[in-house]
C-alpha cells in the first residue's frame, strides 16, 4: 500500500487530470446524447465519456484538416466547448424536451455506479501499468511513434514519424484522441502511453456496463405496470438490481475474462495431470506435448517467460503434410490486449465499438427512423470506426441490421415490406456514402497492404481450439438461441419459428459462399502473382486430382465449428423472421406474429453477426504480406468476442431471470446456470495470474523494492544519456514545428527492435526511415516509391567524410538535426565517418550522445570545396 501511496503522491495529478478531462468530455456531449438516446433507459449516460471523446475528437480533426484549427491544447478544448454548445442548442430547440437535472436526480444510482466503475477500472489498470510500465516489447515503439507524432504535428494528418515527408498511412484516429487528452494534461509521452492504456480499459468497462444495463432495463420496461399500483415501475417489481448485475457481467466478460486456455490446458499441462494424447488433441502451439516451449513446472503461474502470451495463439493451422504454417493465426482477446498493453488501433477502438453497439440498440428501440441530425451523429460515431480501426467498418452492416430489426418489430408481421426493403437499401447507401464523406480526408491519404480476398482451402478451425477460445460464450448463446427457438414454438396460437426461411437463407448463403470460394480459387489459379500463395498445395500434391481428396479430409476437421455457427445463424433467422402459426381454415389470420421483445431481437442480431464473423475466416481471408489468415482471423475473432460478450451477459439473464418470457424448467435453468458459472470462473483464472506475472514478477517487484511510475519513455531509449538527449532534442525542436526532421541510425529490414526508430518514436520528430517492415505493411504497393534510397542515403550521411555528400542528403530530405548516440556509434563508428561531426557544436549533449543541427553544413561543404580536403575543412572549422 505504501508503494501505491508514494506513486500517487508523485503522479496522482496526471491521473486526476485525465479523469477530469474525460468527465468534461462526457458533460460536453450529454445534452446532445440525452436527446438522441431516448430509446435507452440510461439515456446513454455510461456511453457519454466515449461519445464525448469521439465526437469532440472528430470536430478537432475535421477543423484542423480544413485549416481552421491547429493541433494544440487550446483548440482541443475549444472542440469540446463547440460540442457542448451544439448540444445545448439541440437540447433547447427540442420542442418536447425533458428536463435533464430531474432525470439525473431520479437516476442517481446509475450515475454513482457508472462513475464508481470507471474510476475503479481506470485507476486499477493505471496501477497495473505503473507496476510494469516497460514499453520495449512487441509493437509499443510503433504505437509510441504514432502517439508522439499525433501530439507534435501541428496539422493533420500527422507526419509519419518513420517516413519523413509523408503523413501516417494507418488508421490513427485513436492516437489523435489520446494525443489531444495528453496535450491538455501536459504529461510526457511515456505517461501518456500508459494512461491511454488505462483509460481504454476504463472506457471499455463502463461502455459495456452501459449496454448491458440498457438491455435488461429496456426488457423490463416492456412489462405492464401493475393495475393496483400504477406508480410502481417494472424495474422495481422485477429486480431493481438486475440491470446493474448484467451490466457488470458484460464488462467482466468483455474486458476481464480470458479464454479457457489457462484452465483447460495450462494448469493440467504444468502439473502433468492429463495424458499426453490430450495435449496432442488440443494441438496448441507450445503445449501440444511435442514442441513444448515451456517445460511442466508444477507451478501456477508458470515460471516460463511470457507463458500468458501463448493463449493469444490458440488456433493452429497446418499444411497438408501436417507441418505448422509459417505464420500462425492470432486469436487475441481483450484481457490479453490489456495485459500486453499495446495501444494498437484495435484496442483503442474497442470502447468506441461498444459505444456503437449502444447507439445501434437505441436505434432498434426507437419508434421511428433517425432524423438527419441523428443520422449525422450515428455516422460520426459508427462510421468513425473506419478511422479508428478500419476492420471495424464491418459494423456498418450491423447498423443497417439494427434499422431492419426496428422495422421488423414495428411491422410485427414477421417480414419486411417492399417499402421497408427500399428504405433499407437507401439507409445502407446513406450509411456508406455518409461515412465516406465524413472521413474522406482519411480515405484519400490511406494506403494498405490489403490485396483482395483469397480462398481458405485447408485451414478450418478445429472445434476444440474454437471452444478454448469462446467456450463460455458458446454455451450461453447456444442455450439462449435454443431457448428462443423453443419459445417461438410455444407461442400462443402455434409455432412462429420460421424454419423454412432459415433453411432457404442458409442454403443460398452456403451456395454463395461456395461460389465465392470457387471463383477466388479460379482467379488464384490463373493469376501468377497469387497462385503460389493459395494453390501451391495443388502443385505439391501432384495436381488437383490428388489434392481434392486431401482437401475434403482436411475440411472435415472444421465441421463441428462450422456446423455450430450455422446452427446459431439458423436459429436466429428462424426466430427473427417469425411466420404466422398454422391455423384451421375458419380461423382468422394472425396480424402480429413477433413474440420476442426488441431487446431480445437485438441480442439475437449480435449473436448472428458474431457467428458470421467467426465463420468467415474458415472460407476466405484478406490477402496481405503474410500469405495466411493471421490478420483476418485475428480481427474477426476480436470483433466476435465483443459481440458475444454483450450478448452472453443478457442471454444468461434471459435464461435464468426473465420472468416475462416463457420460462425454462427449473432443472434446465439450474443446469445452464451451473455450467455457465463454471466456465466463466474458468475464464477468469487467466487475468489474475497473467497480471501477477506481468506486473509483479516481470517487473522485478517480487525480488526487490522498485518505485512505481507511469513515465516509461526512458525504457525505449538506449540508456539514460540517450533518453536525456532525446528529451533535449524534443524541446529544442519545438520552435521548428513540422519542419523538423532528424537523422538517426537504421537498418533494413527492421522491426521489433526499440534501438531503431527510437529518437523519432519518442519525440515525434520524423526521421528518414523507421521500422521498414512495418512501413511496407502500411503502404502496400506504394512503399517502394516512398522508400526510394532513404536507407542508403542515411548510411552515407553517417559514413562519408565528404561534406558535399552530407549536404546533398541533408537537402534532399530537409534534415534539420543529426543524432549520434549508442545505436549510431554501433552502426557507423568503425568507418570513422562520425569524426566529421566534431566540426559541429552539439545543441544537445549527454555523455557520449550528441545532437547536431544542420545549420552550418552549407558552410562546411563550401569550405571543403575550396580546400579540396574534407578532413582539412573539418580541422580548420574545428580550430576556428
Amino acid at each position: 500500500m505504501n508503494l501505491i501511496l508514494d506513486w500517487l503522491g508523485r503522479e496522482g495529478g496526471s491521473l486526476l487530470s485525465w479523469w477530469l478531462l474525460t468527465l468534461c468530455a462526457g458533460i460536453a456531449v450529454y445534452p446532445l446524447l440525452f436527446r438522441l438516446a431516448r430509446g435507452l433507459p440510461s439515456r446513454g449516460y455510461a456511453l457519454a465519456r466515449a461519445a464525448g471523446l469521439l465526437i469532440s475528437g472528430f470536430i478537432f480533426w475535421l477543423l484542423n484538416i480544413l485549416g481552421l484549427f491547429r493541433n494544440d491544447s487550446g483548440n482541443a478544448a475549444l472542440s469540446a466547448l463547440l460540442l457542448f454548445v451544439i448540444g445545448l442548442v439541440g437540447y433547447f430547440t427540442w420542442h418536447d424536451r425533458e428536463p435533464i437535472l430531474p432525470w439525473l436526480r431520479a437516476h442517481w444510482r446509475l450515475i454513482v455506479a457508472t462513475e464508481a466503475l470507471f474510476l475503479i477500472a481506470f485507476l486499477g489498470w493505471a496501477v497495473v501499468r505503473a507496476l510494469n510500465p516497460n514499453l520495449t516489447g512487441t509493437e509499443k515503439p510503433m504505437e509510441m511513434a504514432f502517439l508522439s507524432a499525433s501530439r507534435r504535428s501541428s496539422v493533420f494528418p500527422p507526419s509519419d514519424p518513420w517516413m519523413s515527408g509523408y503523413a501516417i498511412s494507418y488508421y490513427h484516429f485513436g492516437y489523435i484522441i489520446m494525443g489531444a487528452v495528453a496535450n491538455l494534461s501536459g504529461v510526457t509521452n511515456g505517461v501518456a502511453f500508459n494512461l491511454a492504456a488505462a483509460l481504454t480499459f476504463g472506457l471499455v468497462c463502463v461502455t459495456a456496463f452501459g449496454v448491458g444495463f440498457d438491455l435488461v432495463a429496456a426488457r423490463q420496461s416492456d412489462l405492464p405496470v401493475a393495475e393496483d399500483n400504477p406508480t410502481e415501475t417494472p424495474i422495481s417489481r422485477r429486480g431493481r438490481w438486475s440491470p446493474y448485475a448484467v451490466g457488470l457481467l458484460a464488462a467482466v466478460m468483455l474486458a476481464v475474462m480470458g479464454n479457457l486456455g489457462t484452465a483447460a490446458v495450462e494448469i493440467p499441462y504444468q502439473y502433468s495431470a492429463l495424458p499426453v494424447s490430450y495435449f496432442h488433441w488440443m494441438d496448441i502451439d507450445g503445449r501440444d506435448g511435442t514442441s513444448n516451449t515451456c517445460a511442466p513446472s508444477k507451478q501456477i503461474p508458470p515460471n516460463c517467460f511470457w507463458w500468458w502470451f501463448t493463449w493469444s495463439r490458440v488456433v493452429r493451422d497446418h499444411n497438408l503434410d501436417g507441418s505448422p504454417v509459417g505464420v500462425q493465426p492470432i486469436d487475441e482477446f481483450p484481457q490479453f490486449s490489456f495485459v500486453l498493453s499495446d495501444i494498437h488501433p484495435h484496442v483503442l477502438a474497442l470502447p468506441f465499438v461498444i459505444l456503437a453497439f449502444g447507439l445501434m440498440l437505441n436505434l432498434a428501440l426507437s419508434k421511428r427512423g433517425p432524423l438527419w441530425w441523428e443520422m449525422l451523429i450515428y455516422l460520426i460515431c459508427i462510421g468513425g470506426l473506419l478511422f479508428l480501426n478500419s476492420w471495424d467498418v464491418a459494423f456498418l452492416a450491423l447498423f443497417v441490421g439494427s434499422e431492419a430489426l426496428r422495422r421488423l418489430v414495428r411491422n410485427g408481421s414477421g417480414g419486411l415490406t417492399r417499402s421497408d426493403w427500399l428504405s433499407l437499401v437507401g439507409f445502407g447507401l446513406i450509411s456508406a456514402l455518409g461515412t465516406a464523406i465524413l472521413y474522406l480526408p482519411f480515405l484519400i491519404s490511406f494506403r494498405s497492404q490489403a490485396g483482395g480476398i483469397l480462398p481458405n482451402l485447408i485451414w478450418p478451425t478445429q472445434f476444440q481450439q474454437f471452444f478454448v477460445m469462446f467456450g463460455p460464450f458458446l454455451v450461453i448463446i447456444s442455450a439462449f438461441v435454443a431457448a428462443e427457438v423453443w419459445r417461438a414454438r410455444q407461442s400462443v396460437g402455434g409455432s412462429t419459428f420460421n424454419g423454412a426461411l432459415a433453411r432457404q437463407l442458409l442454403a443460398y448463403s452456403l451456395i454463395g459462399l461456395l461460389v465465392l470460394l470457387i471463383a477466388a480459387s479460379l482467379i488464384a489459379w490463373i493469376n501468377p502473382t497469387i497462385r503460389g500463395i493459395v494453390l501451391r498445395i495443388a502443385d505439391d500434391s501432384g495436381g488437383l486430382s490428388a489434392l481434392i481428396p486431401q482437401l475434403l479430409v482436411r475440411r472435415l476437421s472444421g465441421v463441428l465449428t462450422e456446423g455450430l455457427l450455422l446452427a446459431l445463424i439458423f436459429g436466429v433467422v428462424g426466430r427473427l423472421f417469425a411466420r404466422e402459426p398454422k391455423r384451421a381454415a375458419n380461423e382468422p389470420a394472425v396480424r402480429r406474429v413477433i413474440t420476442y421483445s426488441p431487446v431480445t431481437g437485438f441480442v439475437l442480431l449480435l449473436i448472428a453477426a458474431g457467428a458470421v464473423l467467426a465463420l468467415t475466416p474458415d472460407f476466405i481471408y484478406l490477402r496481405d504480406d503474410f500469405g495466411t489468415r493471421i490478420n483476418t482471423l485475428f480481427k474477426f475473432y476480436y470483433q466476435t468476442w465483443a459481440l458475444w460478450s454483450i450478448a452472453s451477459a443478457y442471454g444468461l439473464w434471459s435464461l435464468l431471470g426473465d420472468v416475462a418470457s416463457i420460462r425454462l424448467s427449473a432443472p434446465i435453468r439450474v443446469g445452464v446456470g451451473a455450467v455457465s458459472a463454471v466456465l466463466i470462473a474458468a475464464g477468469l483464472i487467466y487475468a489474475p495470474l497473467a497480471i501477477y506475472t506481468r506486473a509483479w514478477v516481470e517487473s522485478g517487484h517480487d525480488s526487490s523494492t522498485i518505485a512505481m511510475t507511469l513515465d516509461s519513455g526512458n525504457t525505449l531509449a538506449v540508456g539514460a544519456d540517450d533518453y536525456a538527449a532525446i528529451t533535449c532534442l524534443s524541446q529544442a525542436a519545438a520552435s521548428l514545428g513540422d519542419k523538423a526532421v532528424v537523422a538517426e541510425g537504421m537498418l533494413d529490414p527492421m522491426a521489433y527492435n526499440n534501438q531503431y526508430g527510437r529518437v523519432s518514436g519518442l519525440s515525434g520528430i520524423p526521421t528518414l526511415m523507421g521500422w521498414s517492415n512495418h512501413e511496407s505493411q502500411w503502404r502496400g504497393s506504394s512503399y517502394q516509391e516512398a522508400r526510394g534510397s532513404r536507407i542508403e542515403d542515411e548510411a552515407s550521411l553517417y559514413n562519408t567524410s565528404d561534406w558535399k555528400e552530407v549536404k546533398r542528403v541533408v537537402q534532399k530530405y530537409n534534415i534539420t538535426y543529426i543524432y549520434v548516440g549508442p545505436t549510431e556509434r554501433q552502426l557507423y563508428g568503425a568507418g570513422g565517418g562520425l569524426t566529421k561531426f566534431d566540426a559541429l557544436t552539439p545543441i544537445c549533449k549527454s555523455g557520449d550522445v550528441d545532437v547536431y543541427t544542420t545549420d552550418g553544413i552549407n558552410n562546411l561543404a563550401a569550405l571543403s570545396l575550396l580546400t579540396g580536403s574534407p578532413d582539412r575543412a573539418a580541422a580548420d572549422r574545428s580550430g576556428s
